[in-house]
């Protein structure tokens, strides 16, 4: 996993803040490791001098040859999730953007939903389906978040990526 990060404290913050796994219908979530993680700074908003910050994540069933699978259904799919967001003091936290994507697959999409905004604060969700996403956002709250889950046909399980600042 590659992290990189504009400042220890923020590193720490964002540390687990990502995860990945693949979810049975029968209630078993299985983490799978991420391909890659990025955290970094990109700027500083012009109004507040806080910082702008963009963590990117990509989750895959695919393995590495010699690897156990834990997808036993040959599926390989690749799925990416960005956030990014204003870093400001307290509570106030700005979600500017939030993006997703289906990169890769070998099988047949039969569903996919993505949601984001404030964690735990349905008002400030936003919901919606689509292989690939893209919105510009104004939801500010102290626990931002993008979730995304991707299923397919004739498997059992969903790929589940999500990101929280």
């Amino acid at each position: 996993m590659e992290l990189k990060f504009f400042d220890q404290e923020t590193l720490q913050e964002c540390k687990g803040n990502v995860s990945a796994r693949i979810v049975y219908d029968d209630g078993r979530i299985i983490p799978i490791e991420l391909k890659e993680t990025k955290l970094i700074s990109i700027g500083r908003n012009i109004d507040t001098n806080n910082n702008i910050y963009e963590i990117a994540a990509i989750a895959t069933t695919n393995t590495e040859e010699g690897e156990e699978s834990v997808n036993k259904d040959g599926i390989e799919a690749t799925i990416t999730l960005k956030m990014i967001w204003v870093d400001n003091y307290g509570p106030r936290n700005e979600l500017t953007s939030v993006e997703g994507e289906l990169s890769e697959s070998n099988a047949e999409v039969s569903g996919s939903l993505y949601k984001y905004g404030v964690k735990y604060n349905i008002g400030q969700q936003k919901m919606s389906s689509g292989t690939s996403f893209y919105h510009n956002t104004d939801f500010k709250g102290l626990k931002l978040f993008v979730y995304y889950y991707i299923r397919f046909v004739d498997v059992s399980w969903k790929l589940e990526l999500e990101i929280t600042n």
